[in-house]
């Protein structure tokens, strides 16, 4: 938490969470209004407002028209274990599906071809695709793969399968690493409509190359999902001072 929150606020908050997390709220739930968390934390009524503000900040809440509700969980991903997003949502039990914003050959852009290490003007896949958990729109992805490495691709349809699946099991390519930057951006109108955002929401954004069992590029992809509702795990490891 903010270190410059009087300790009231930080009190008035961590007891509102407490009552979070030992009362049987559902996502979608009605949280206290105003005056309800004033006497339920007997705290003044300004104490109360910015505690709620806070609560939404932290992602425990979410506001609709005038009332704050409770906030779904979040997705936690990993970012040390290489896994596919249908593997990551399966082994937590979630419901994924996915819809094909655009899958097609293009001619690679300049950044994608460099780090494709690919020649000028040489095509690629651009698999462009709306991932749902548990029906909700979470994360928009965008795959970058040479046409020369994966021909016939386009055949597969990726609202139903995993990409990685496929690549491994009929090219023979296992995604092994990733080198990735992580971004926290701005959602485009588009991005907006298919994340049911609003406009000053934040996208956590990843993107980079993925390499194979061999230590080779095969694709560049970026991926981004709500702030609010996402939390990336890592595992540094430090060497040296800095």
């Amino acid at each position: 938490m903010n270190p410059i929150f009087s300790p009231a606020l930080e009190s008035a908050v961590d007891r509102a969470i407490e009552i979070l997390e030992q009362t049987p709220f559902l996502p979608g739930q009605l949280f206290y209004n105003c005056a309800e968390l004033q006497q339920k934390l007997d705290i003044s009524a300004t104490l109360a407002q910015d505690s709620l503000h806070e609560l939404f900040v932290l992602g425990y809440l979410e506001q609709v028209d005038d009332c704050y509700v409770v906030a779904r969980d979040k997705i936690v991903r990993n970012t040390w274990a290489m896994s596919s997003l249908s593997d990551a949502m399966a082994s937590r039990h979630f419901v994924l599906r996915s819809k094909i914003l655009f899958f097609d050959i293009v001619e690679a852009p300049k950044t994608i071809f460099k780090m494709l290490n690919l020649v000028l003007g040489e095509k690629v896949y651009c698999l462009h695709r709306l991932r749902y958990v548990e029906d909700v729109p979470m994360i928009v992805e965008l795959s970058y793969l040479p046409v020369s490495q994966f021909p016939g691709l386009l055949a597969y349809d990726f609202a139903a399968y995993s990409l990685y699946r496929i690549l491994e099991e009929k090219y023979h390519v296992r995604a092994e690493n990733q080198s990735l930057e992580f971004f926290v951006e701005q959602p485009t109108p588009d991005e907006m409509s298919w994340l049911q955002l609003k406009p000053d929401d934040t996208l956590l954004t990843l993107s980079g190359e993925t390499f194979n069992q061999n230590g080779n590029v095969f694709e560049y992809s970026i991926s981004k999902s709500p702030g609010r509702y996402t939390c990336y795990e890592c595992s540094p490891i430090l060497e040296g001072l800095f």
